[in-house]
Order: C-alpha cells, then structure tokens, then sequence
C-alpha cells in the first residue's frame, strides 16, 4: 500500500466512479436505442435524399412516425383524436392515406423548422393504385396536412354512366370536407379529373403549394365547391392547370399558372375573382370562362395561346397586361359568343376600340395602354418589370399594374 494513502478511500472513490461509468453507459444505451428505433430513415430516402436531415426533439405530446408505436403513417392517424398533432420523419411511406373523419394536424418536421427541404424529403407515396389521400368523412378546418410531397397517386375509380371508369384525384381526393392543405409538392400523379386535386362540395383551403409533372386534363378540378385558394404555383401539368365547374364565388391570389398543355385557368359557371395572378405560357388560353363572371385585377396574361376568353358571360378587367409576342394577333383579350367585357388601366398589345353587336361588347377606354411592358426576361420566364417600364405608373392611382413588382432579380 501506498504511503499516506487511506486505503479504506481509495475503495469508496473507485466504487463512486465505477457506479458513474455505468450510470452514462446505460444513458448512452438508452438514447443510442431510442435514436435507432425512432428516427429510422429509410434506404430509398438516403437514395433520392442523400443529404441526412437533423431531426430536432419532437414535443412529447405528438404522435411520431415511425416509432414503436406507430410504425406508419395510417397508423397514427387510426389512433389520434381531434386536436391531435402528428409528426412523420423524413423518408418515403408507399401508403394509400384515409383520415377518417379526424380533425387533426398530420405534418412533417417542417410545422417545427420551417425548412422546405423537410418538405421534398418526406414523401407520400401513393403507390400507383389510389389517391394518395383522401378526405371524404366530413372533416373541417381542423383538419391539416403540412409539409409533403404527395406523388405517385392514380386517384379514385368513379363509374360514370356516360363513360368508361374514370379516376378523380391523383394526389387529393376530397369530398363534403373542407381540410387546410399547405407548404405541400404535389407531383407526378394521374387522373382524368383533378391529377393533383379533385374537391366534390367542399371548401377546401391551398396556400403555399406546388402543383407539377401531373398528368389528366385538369391538374386541380373544383366542382360544387368553395375553394380558398392563395399562393399556389401550378406549372408543367398535362391538361389544364385549374379547372372549376358550378362552384361558388371564390378568389384566386397570388398565384401563378405556367407553361400548362392546356389553358391556365378554365372557369365553368360559377363567379371567379383573380388577384396578382400570372398566367404564362400556356398552350391555350391564359383564362377561360364559360358562363362564369370573371374579374382580373393585376394579373399578367402573357405568352399564352390567347389571353382570356368568355363565352356566354362577362368579365371585369383592372390594372392587368395582356401581351402575347408570338401570337399574330392584334388583339389579346379575345371575347367570344354573347359575352362582354370591360377593361380599364390596362396594357393591352394591339389596342382595340370598344366595339358591340348583338353578340360582343368590348369596353375599353382610354385609361388602357398599349406599350411595350418590358418584362425582365420573359425568353426565360420572367416577368417582372424593368425599371422604367410604362406598367410601373399606369394604375388609376398612379401605381403599377400587372401581377410582377419590379425588378429583374427573379421571383
């Protein structure tokens, strides 16, 4: 023994440490398990998502997937109740969703980072076979989906009297239901009506939403219904991009319809208002209405097949551009069978005269312009203004008309 070294201490001192060696090697056992049980990322994800998302603590009252618990997404769903929050990992879940009625928040990590990469790495795969998600069971405004990608959805069978079978809603079925969809991708899904979104007598509410690479002949198709609908971008889809039948007054905001094979908006019935909405690019028409008020206020139609059409009905057009450079007409704001409209401090290529007949009326004033709006880029699909351009002083109130602000440093 060591001299001046009490041995009966020496003893005390090597249990005491021996005992918090343990204590931590129990703690990282414990936390190392539950890491590994509870925030698995999938292979396929680490494939198409080869960055690793840091995961951050999820609140002890949310229901996780996966996790022990619930190893699936419908799983959670199956087990919450209204006012629940349920929070999926990042990674890819090949399941055909339904939720049941529950008026619940089913999210992503974004609802806690606000990172829109969390976004196009949790992904909800509908496998080919059904939508993707379906609200069908009555659920209200408490009803939120937050934060995905949907894709790979093929929509509903609806056997029509007229037709063969037909699919409605590729990525989101909804009908009689009125849940809030937000911060969502929705791509590469298939449907005859409504590849992206199918809503039947609801009210459902869009903002923030990316809707791309879908393919039927509406990406977004509304009927009997009262959507709310701000901030979407609705570009690259077969078909038309928003189609609406017999739904009721709504407003469209601050939204943009790009490069769609068919119309950017077709509206049948029912009274529309669009606001700072840009439709570009499209194959057919920039906004077509059959039957169906229509009121644009700072909207830029350009580059479309036509600017907008109405038939059978009238439209009010405020603080809007119209310019097509590749369409060999000279007017943009085309007015078909029985139909009117009426166009005030607006930039319009070709300026028309007001004209009527027992078919058309055209009143358009003096308050229009018709010069060059100098857009940023539109060869490259950007339409903002140029500093100096005639659109950035040419409202009534000496403000600028048209949906893009100034400035040529994208959207």
């Amino acid at each position: 023994m060591l001299k001046g070294v009490d041995e009966n201490k020496l003893k005390l001192d090597f249990k005491m440490e021996s005992k918090i060696v343990l204590f931590f090697i129990l703690i990282i056992l414990l936390f190392g398990c539950r890491k590994g049980t509870d925030y698995p990322i999938n292979n396929e994800q680490k494939e198409e998502n080869p960055e690793i998302l840091e995961i951050p603590e999820i609140p002890v009252n949310y229901l996780q997937v996966p996790s022990s618990a619930y190893p699936t997404v419908q799983s959670a769903i199956d087990s919450s109740f209204d006012g629940d929050t349920v929070i999926v990992l990042p990674g890819i879940y090949k399941e055909v969703l339904d939720m049941k009625g529950k008026n619940i928040t089913l999210a992503s990590v974004y609802l806690l980072e606000e990172n829109q990469k969390y976004i196009e790495a949790t992904i909800l795969d509908g496998k080919a076979e059904w939508s993707v998600i379906n609200f069908n069971n009555g659920e209200n405004e408490n009803c939120v989906l937050n934060g995905f990608t949907l894709r790979n959805g093929a929509g509903i069978k609806y056997n029509s009297p007229y037709a063969s079978p037909m699919r409605q809603g590729g990525g989101i079925y909804c009908w009689k239901s009125k849940p809030v969809l937000k911060n969502l991708i929705i791509r590469e899904n298939t449907a005859d009506w409504g590849s992206a979104i199918y809503c039947s007598q609801g009210s459902v509410t869009l903002d923030n939403i990316l809707v791309t690479e879908n393919k039927g002949s509406h990406a977004l198709y509304f009927i009997h219904s009262s959507p709310r609908i701000n901030n979407i971008r609705v570009e690259k889809n077969e078909g038309n991009g928003l189609a609406t039948r017999e739904c009721h007054t709504f407003t469209i905001s601050n939204s943009r319809f790009l490069n769609n094979s068919r119309s950017g908006c077709f509206f049948d019935q029912g009274r529309t208002i669009l606001i700072n909405v840009l439709c570009a690019d499209n194959k057919y028409w920039g906004v077509s209405a059959n039957a169906a008020p229509t009121e644009l206020k700072n909207c830029t139609l350009v580059n479309n097949g036509g600017g907008i059409n109405v038939f059978e009905t009238s439209s009010f057009i405020k603080n809007c551009i119209f310019w097509n450079e590749s369409v060999e007409i000279s007017l943009s704001v085309l007015i078909s069978g029985w139909a009117e409209a009426t166009v005030r401090y607006s930039d319009v290529k070709g300026n028309p005269s007001s004209y009527e007949n027992e078919y058309y009326k055209l009143d358009y004033d003096s308050t229009n312009i018709s010069l060059d709006p100098q857009f940023c880029d539109p060869e490259n699909g950007d339409y903002h203004l140029q500093p100096g351009s005639p659109c950035l002083t040419a409202s009534e109130d000496g403000w600028l008309i048209g949906a893009m602000g100034e400035g040529c440093s994208g959207e």
